[in-house]
């Protein structure tokens, strides 16, 4: 692709830089790179080194430090002033199918700078599912057709409130100060949802509801079960009090898997509280309140 260039954005997380060369070696594009750093630190040069060696075609350069955005801009304007190509693109070396969506808690990133207003947003967002949690607990006296409807319902209810406290856990235990206890926030909250879902499902099948809740309910449980089971074999290291040795067991492909099935079962949860939201407001017409 000799009219396509890629600007990689870097600034002073080695870690994230060496697994990007890690797969760029790995999937040998056939496309020119420009490495953009607006880092502090110098860059260890044995990562290019292994980049020339498997001959990736790639160009270096060394900007001002990226203090603010406006510089960040400007690393980028110049970028794309060096690209003679037709087609570019930019990304950056903690992209969207590397990192999990936990790490936007971390009291510090994994360069060590302070991650203050990213933490409090997303650990503040977690603790809310204490409020969701509550709002299930509603949900029982709209499946009051029968007693196995009626049962159902409590035992989703109560599941997925126990699930959502879970879910809280994680904003409280950033898994850069407490990650065994974040680690188990994490599998006990996802442990707890497939059996919630079907619950739910068992809900919405025993009622007068249209069968599609039911379907989509299934849907679900079958996604977060399959995600439970994958997790619980995923052997757990600590990435930042055992960075060497989770570097030397985690390969870039496995780390890059579990992200990108991370976000897509939380993307599917969320379509499902949608969802859930149709089926109850279907629920409460038919009830008449």
């Amino acid at each position: 692709m000799k009219d396509f260039t890629l600007i990689l954005l870097i600034k002073d997380r080695p870690e994230f830089f060496e697994r990007w060369v890690d797969y760029t070696i790995l999937k040998k594009p056939n496309y020119s790179i420009l490495i953009s750093d607006g880092g502090k630190k110098k860059i260890d040069k044995s990562e290019l080194l292994k980049l020339s060696t498997n001959k990736i075609k790639y160009k270096y350069k060394r900007f001002s430090y990226d203090k603010n955005y406006r510089q960040f801009c400007k690393k980028i304007y110049q970028s794309l002033k060096i690209c003679k190509s037709k087609y570019v693109a930019l990304c950056a070396d903690d992209d969207f199918t590397i990192n999990f969506l936990s790490e936007l808690g971390f009291y510090n990133t994994l360069s060590g700078e302070t991650n203050f207003l990213s933490a409090f947003f997303f650990n503040s967002a977690m603790f809310m599912h204490i409020l969701v949690g509550v709002g299930f607990l509603m949900m029982p006296k709209l499946f009051n057709d029968n007693i196995y409807s009626y049962v159902s319902a409590w035992l989703g209810a109560i599941t997925i409130s126990i699930s959502c406290v879970f879910f809280a856990g994680v904003g409280l235990t950033p898994g850069d100060l407490y990650f065994p206890a974040h680690i188990f926030a994490v599998q006990n909250a996802f442990n707890l949802v497939f059996f919630a879902y079907l619950f739910i499902c068992l809900a919405f099948f025993f009622s007068s509801s249209s069968n599609k809740y039911t379907i989509g309910s299934i849907m679900m449980f079958v996604i977060t079960i399959s995600y439970a089971i994958f997790i619980s074999d995923q052997q757990v290291i600590d990435p930042v009090n055992e960075k060497e040795l989770f570097q030397e067991v985690v390969t870039t492909e496995v780390l890059r898997i579990n992200a990108i099935l991370q976000k897509l079962v939380t993307i599917f949860m969320n379509i499902s509280l949608l969802m859930f939201s149709y089926g109850f407001a279907d629920r409460i017409k038919r009830k008449g309140f």
